[in-house]
This record gives structure tokens, sequence and C-alpha cells, in this order.
């Protein structure tokens, strides 16, 4: 064990008081040492911060500090080879950082390493499975599917693709493995690495359409950067489609379908192909029903509380 590399993992927190339990725990339960847990709080006020005393990580308060500000923090703070983030309404599967790192180890040309997800909703009930499959640059210019927990980072491709952008209060994960991926090649491994919790009170979940617009922002920056090759540079109308395309999910998922449309045509426009594309055929069965499709997490609400009410009229009815 000596000789294996450091990991470090941060968690930025704020107010997780319901769900920290659960990431922290599954963060104990890895069985690969060495590993670092850098805990960095924005100033929790929920009782997160008494949660955090039963536990042996290192943990830092600092009043307003963003979440991407913590994860840079954290990154800088460490000497760790390999690298990551958690937030801290998610959770690890047993297991799963040592096959990360194994495979960073094994493949020493790759910049990161990223695998499978569960996505549950704030009961732990099943949502959707997400498998990226292997990501090359083209892929990630025009769609973001990884999930952050199922990766793992060499700290020396970090260093040289730059750390997250605390200017970006939304799709800056997106930015950074643009950036990685730009000099380095991944690696994907078809494993269920984490669990990635969708609820209310989420920062993602009650900013969904300005999640698009910073989509857009974040592809047409990227194709800004003066060090792309030739043959990058080539990829910068497809990567536009596909980042108004994915606008155009978030838009119709926030129920603004007139932006969804606007921007599903400037995809269009950008690289006509697109169109045809699994995920641009989802989008417009959605767009073209005559009423609003929920998002999955609203579905399985909906059909949870259908069958609650259900088996109370049922109790009800053997009661009398």
């Amino acid at each position: 064990m000596g000789d294996r590399p450091l990991v470090s993992v941060v968690v930025p927190l704020l107010n997780e008081v319901k769900y920290v339990r659960a990431a922290l725990d599954s963060l104990l339960a890895q069985d690969y040492e060495p590993l670092e847990v850098l805990v960095y709080d924005g100033g929790s006020t929920d009782g997160t911060l008494e949660v955090l005393r039963n536990y042996p990580f290192e943990v830092v308060v600092e009043p307003g500090l963003s979440q991407m500000a913590a994860v840079n923090r954290g990154w800088r703070r460490t000497h760790a080879e390999f690298v990551t983030w958690m937030a801290g309404d998610d959770f690890y599967k047993s297991g799963a950082i040592r096959r990360l790192a194994e495979e960073l180890l094994a493949h020493p040309e790759i910049g990161f390493v990223h695998a499978d997800a569960d996505v549950v909703d704030e009961s732990g009930r099943l949502i959707k499975h997400v498998a990226p499959g292997e990501v090359a640059l083209r892929d990630l210019v025009a769609s973001f599917e990884i999930v952050p927990q199922t990766t793992l980072i060499r700290r020396s491709a970090l260093l040289r693709a730059g750390m997250m952008d605390e200017s970006r209060r939304l799709a800056a994960d997106w930015d950074l493995f643009l950036r990685l991926a730009q000099y380095y090649p991944s690696r994907y491994v078809p494993f269920t690495a984490a669990v990635r919790r969708l609820h209310r009170a989420s920062e993602d979940m009650r900013n969904i359409a300005a999640i698009g617009d910073a989509g857009i922002d974040v592809v047409r920056r990227f194709f800004e950067r003066p060090d792309l090759t030739v043959e990058q540079r080539a990829l910068r109308r497809w990567g536009l489609a596909g980042g108004h395309l994915m606008a155009a999910w978030c838009y119709c998922v926030s129920n603004q379908r007139y932006r969804a449309w606007l921007a599903m045509l400037a995809a269009t426009r950008l690289a006509a192909r697109i169109i045809v594309t699994p995920r641009a055929c989802r989008l417009l069965i959605r767009l073209l029903s005559p009423v609003q499709i929920p998002p999955p997490w609203e579905r399985m609400r909906n059909v949870r509380e259908t069958c609650s009410a259900h088996a109370a009229r049922v109790g009800a009815m053997e009661r009398r």
C-alpha cells in the first residue's frame, strides 16, 4: 500500500444536513489507501457542522465560500497525485476510488478516468442510470454526460489544463473537462462508481434554465482558446450546435418552450445533422407533445403521490 499514490477528495458543503452522513460514510467505507478527504463548508446553518464533528476529516469553515472556490482551495492544498471532488448530497459506491485509481495507474497517458452513475431522488429511489461510455473531445464539446463524482483526475493534467473557473457558478464541471480533454485522452470504466442525488433544494434543480445558458457560454468560450489545434477548431460548429441542443433541453424541462424551440433552431442552423441524433429526436417528441412532460424526478414524485393516495383510499375503505 505504501507505494500507491495519494488520492484526495474535496467535499464542498453548504446546508447538507439531510444527506451529508451518506456522503461521508461512503468515503469512510472506501477500500483504497492512502485516501485524503478535505471538507470545506461555506457557512452551513442547518446542523451540518454538528454532523461533521462526528467524522475524522479535516473541516474548513469559511462563510460565503463558493463551491468552485472550495474545490480549488482543496486541490491547491493537497499534494495528492490523483484528485476529485464530491457534492455533499451524493455518495460513492463501495470500491469505487480503488477501481478508478487502478485505472489511472495502469494508463499513465490519460488525464482522467470516469465511470457510470446512478441518479436517485431525495428518498434514494432510482431515477435513471448514466453510462457515458468513452468520450473524446468531439463528444465533450457537444454534450456533457459525465457525472463528476465518478471521475478521478491526474494532478499533472489538472495543472496543465487549469483548475475550476471560480467565476462560474454553473456548468463549471463541463468547462473543466473540456480543458482536460483538449490536452489528454481519457478512459471510461464500465461500472457504477457513484450516486448522484437530484432534489428540489439542489442548486442544479433550482437553476435548470440558467444551466442551459451557462452551457452555451462554456462551449463558446472554449473555442476562443488560443492554443487549440486546427483539428480542435474544426469542431466549433458541432460543439456550438450541441451546446444549444443541451440548452434547449434545459429550457424545455423548465417549461420555457419558446426558448427551447429557438435554441433547437439555432442548433440546427449550426449543424443540420444534429437534428437526427437520438437526443434531438427525444427533445422534439417533448416539444411536440400537447402537454408538458415532467422531468424524471417529477414523474417519480407524481407516481409515488398517486400510489400513496390510492393506498390511503384502499385503507379507508377497508376500515369501513
